[in-house]
Parts: structure tokens; C-alpha cells; sequence
């Protein structure tokens, strides 16, 4: 089937004493009301980079429609390699149900409308098991939910219009939730004659007048955009500020812009990105009856005259790891911020195949070296390092091919300083025996939910193990509790989960 202004970074450390599980259905809707309501104010700056133009955005943020229920059927999926907890699964019946046995083949408004009740239950996953989903209209992925594929055989066929206008984008990310595997594609991209498209992701943030549960760990994982105009967007309208962006294994062809990221305040980790016209070149869309994919090479001419893989603006203290553009324009612009400026370490960054490698128009020059590499290549034809600021760029063990120019140059420095690589660290494992139970407790904290708990988790291994799902409520603990062995306790959330400055959902 076709298928408020956020306090200072000290105050994200002032936690209430509250535990948040991050974990890692067919339903029936009541009667929903697919009216969905957003907020039209405008905003008062255009773009970080550009105060003085005259466009002007739409705050595009989305409120829920509380009216979208539905009674959740939590049960285990895989995505990739790691088994999930769906609260919602949109096969066919279940696309059908919350489209409201609407002809249309269109999957937005039964997407939109299984996000509504997920957010609605207190956060959860909506998980789309392979096949072809075609998407004619935006979709806002709100705070405290995943929107979960299977892998890259969940196909994402966008047939939104074609626009200059940057947003809406095809998914707009609240906090502590986001978009994981699966692949996006859009059918009516052509390299021969280049449409433009608004960002595939917008990461909105937050302010006055926004949604403060949008201000941390909006998440992207594990995604594949076979051919977008332009990527991921983050805080770059109405003044609005993030911490936390958290984006890994996300691979990508993109005609115009990669990632263009601003007013980060603190701490966001990005690795395992590549931009290459390899990903649209070796999609194979026949598979899917779509038009057999461009040549690398007409690609790549293209890229390299138009697109910039990353622009980056005030971003505080981000950590990058394994980096890659090719075939472009500029591989790298830093650029005037919002607040603040660019403060980041990177390692293995590879900018290759470029005319322009990295351009640092501006940069956090407080500390000794605000910008640190490790490892990596940059390449650009005309230049391979750019520095037009009084900061400090450290290269450590980075091959530099092409020219270092700016009017601080000499203060690109390429000792190695005896420094060695710390070993990898190790990602906690799943449980992965495929045996769910589902906790029944108090989601009000009214009462003591331990013993329930401590029932389900014993339970469990006395079954021979397995994973127990607790849904997204409160839950109160007045004793403590014992994990067995080949058990794991989870909670309502497929990707990282925080404290929302006392906002927070899922499971607490």
C-alpha cells in the first residue's frame, strides 16, 4: 500500500527529582478532528545570518489536537537492528483507521493524526513497518514522540510542493523525540532540471511565544535523504534557541543546503553524517518504481557549483565525530549567530572535492583553540582553510589540501602535541529477546507503583526474559527496584529523553 525564553545553561542542571525512562498497535481514533491548528505569528527576525532582509517567516510551530485519541497497543517492532516498543503501527488498517476511511491515498493526515494521540497518551513511538508512504503535506513530530520506520525500507515518497520557501519543512522535530529509520525521497526530483523544496527537518526550538518542550534533544537517527534541496534547519527563525541536537547515521544527497544550524546553547553531539551525491546515485529506485537514479557524476557537477554542505552558526561546545562532504561548493561556512558563537571540536571531519573547504567567517575567540580538529581532510580547490577571524584553528593530524588564507592565517596551527585517540566507548545494549510485557501501573504518581513493576520485571524472568514496557505516565516509587538478568526496563521513548525544564512527558 502506498502506504519563554529558556534560563541560562546553569539552569538546565536544576533537575526535580524525577527519573526519566528512555528506551529504548493498531488503534482505534475517537472520532477525530483532523483540524490542525497552528499558530500564525510572524517572526520578528528573518535569519540570523541576515538581519536585513525582508522575508519573513511563519513560526510554524504546531499545537496538538487534543481531540485525537486512541487506546494504545504497545507491542515490539524492529527498526534496523534494535527492537523498539510501537505504542502505534500504521499498517494498512491502522492508516486507514486514522486517516478516517478517506480515499485518498495521501499517509500525511493518518501520520499527523497517530503523532496526536501518541502526544496525547504522554509520548510514544508511531512506527511504519516497510513500504511506501506517500507524504503530500508537512508533518510536526511533537515533544516526547518517535516517528520510527523499520530501516531504509520504510520509504518516505514526499510529494509536497515545490517552493522556495524554506519552511514548513516535511517534519518539524519537538524535543526529546524525533525521526528514525527510514528514508526520505522525492519522486519529483530531477537533476536535470532542479526543483527547489523547503528543509526535510526543521529542529524549531524555542522561545516566547514557542512551545518550551521544543527547546531540547530533538533527535535524527539513522535516516537516509536520498535527494532533498535542503536538509536539517535548526533555531534559525524567530530568535528561538535549542540544546542538545542530537543526529547520528544521517547520509544524504542535497542540491542547495546540508545542515544549516544556529543558537545552540549548549552540547550537541552530530555524528556519522555524509553528504555525497553516492546516496541519490546508488538508490535504487527501480526497486521501488520510481525513475532509475542519476549518474554520480552529473551529480556532482551540479553540487559542486551550487551546494553547501554545512553552515554553522552559534553553536555552543558541539562534538562532532566522522563528518563527511564531497562534491561541493563550500564544504563548511561558519557564520554570525544569533546570541553567541561558533565554540566546536571536530574529529574526522572530511571536506573533499570542494572549491571552497572550510570558511570561517566567525567563531568564538574567547578561548585558546574555540575550533579544534582531529583527524579528517579538507580540500577545496580555491582554498582549503579560510580563517577571517582573530580565533584560533587547531588542526591535529589533518591533512590540509589547498591553501590556508584569511587575515588571521598564522594562527592556524598544526601541532600534534603527543595528544592520543581514547578508546571507543560502548553503547549500552538492548535487551534483544523478543518477549513484551506491558507494566500496568499508576501514571499518576498517586500511589506506590513499585510492587507492580517489580511484579512484571520478575515476571519476565521467570518467562526466560525480556522487556518490560513501562508507558509514558508518573509513576511513584516508595521502594527500590531489582532488574533480573536478560531483563530491561524501558520506558515510552525510541530515542534520547530529558527533562524539559519541568515540562517533561513520557515516562518520569
Amino acid at each position: 500500500m502506498i502506504k519563554s525564553k529558556i534560563p541560562a545553561l546553569a539552569m538546565s542542571f536544576l533537575f526535580t527529582a524525577i527519573i526519566l525512562l528512555s528506551c529504548t498497535g493498531k488503534s482505534e481514533p475517537d472520532e477525530p478532528d483532523t483540524k490542525t491548528n497552528t499558530k500564525d505569528t510572524t517572526a520578528m527576525e528573518t535569519s540570523p545570518a541576515d538581519s536585513g532582509s525582508e522575508t519573513v517567516y511563519t513560526d510554524y510551530t504546531v499545537y496538538y489536537n487534543e481531540n485525537i485519541t486512541a487506546e494504545m497497543s504497545p507491542q515490539l517492532a524492529l527498526a534496523g537492528s534494535e527492537y523498539i516498543v510501537a505504542d502505534i503501527t500504521l499498517d494498512a488498517d491502522g492508516l486507514a483507521k486514522f486517516a478516517n476511511n478517506t480515499p485518498d491515498d495521501d499517509c500525511s493526515v493518518a501520520i499527523q493524526n497517530a503523532i496526536y494521540a501518541v502526544y496525547n497518551a504522554g509520548g510514544g513511538t508511531v512506527y511504519l513497518p516497510e513500504g511506501i508512504y506517500k507524504v503530500g503535506a508537512p508533518i510536526t513530530v511533537l515533544p516526547f514522540v518517535t516517528l520510527s520506520g523499520a530501516g531504509e525500507d520504510t520509504i518516505i515518497a514526499v510529494y509536497t510542493k515545490p517552493t522556495e520557501d524554506e519552511l514548513p519543512a516535511l517534519f518539524t522535530l519537538g524535543g526529546s523525540g524525533g525521526v528514525r529509520d527510514l528514508t526520505v525521497f522525492y519522486p519529483r526530483q530531477s537533476i536535470a532540471n532542479p526543483v527547489a523544496y523547503p528543509f526535510t527537518f526543521c529542529i524549531p526550538g524555542t522561545g516566547e511565544g514557542g512551545n518550551p518542550a521544543n527547546y531540547m534533544l530533538s533527535c535524527i537517527e539513522r535516516v537516509k535523504v536520498v535527494n532533498g534541496w535542503r536538509g536539517v534547519v535548526a533555531s534559525k527563525y524567530n530568535r528561538y534557541v535549542n540544546e542538545q541536537i542530537y543526529i547520528e547515521d544521517l547520509r544524504g544527497t542535497f542540491l542547495e543546503t546540508g545542515l544549516e544550524l544556529y543558537n545552540s546553547a549548549d552540547a550537541s553531539v552530530l555524528r556519522d553524517i555524509e553528504i555525497t551525491p553516492s546516496v541519490w546515485a546508488e538508490f535504487d529506485a527501480d526497486k521501488y518504481g520510481f525513475d532509475t537514479s542519476p549518474d554520480a557524476n552529473v551529480i556532482a557537477a551540479y553540487t559542486s557549483e551550487h551546494l553547501t554542505a554545512f553552515i554553522l552558526g552559534d553553536l555552543e561546545w558541539s562534538q562532532w565525530k566522522n563528518i563527511s562532504a564531497d562534491s561541493c561548493l563550500y564544504g563548511m561556512k561558519t557564520v554570525k549567530g544569533v546570541r553567541a558563537a561558533l565554540s566546536a571540536i571536530f574529529y574526522n571531519l572530511a571536506l573533499t572535492n570542494c572549491r571552497y573547504g572550510l570558511t570561517v567567517e566567525d567563531m568564538d575567540t574567547r578561548a585558546g583553540f574555540s575550533l579544534a580538529f582531529t583527524g579528517g581532510t579538507l580540500e577545496g580547490s580555491e582554498y582549503a582553510v579560510k580563517n577571517d577571524t582573530l580565533g584560533k584553528l587547531s588542526f591535529v593530524d589533518t591533512k590540509l589540501l589547498g591553501k590556508i588564507t584569511g587575515v588571521w592565517a598564522s594562527k592556524t596551527v598544526t601541532e600534534t602535541y603527543g595528544l592520543t585517540l581514547p578508546d571507543e566507548p560502548q553503547k549500552p545494549a538492548h535487551t534483544q529477546i523478543a518477549r513484551l510485557t506491558v507494566c500496568e501501573a499508576d501514571k499518576q504518581a498517586k500511589s506506590d507503583s513499585a510492587p507492580a513493576i517489580q511484579t512484571a520485571l520478575d515476571a519476565a524472568a521467570a518467562s526466560g526474559g525480556g522487556i518490560v514496557y513501562l508507558p509514558a505516565g508518573r509513576y511513584r516509587l516508595e521502594s527500590r527496584l531489582t532488574v533480573p538478568a536478560n531483563v530491561e526496563l524501558r520506558g515510552s521513548g525510541s530515542l534520547p529523553t530529558r527533562d524539559q525544564m519541568e515540562l517533561s512527558l513520557g515516562t518520569m
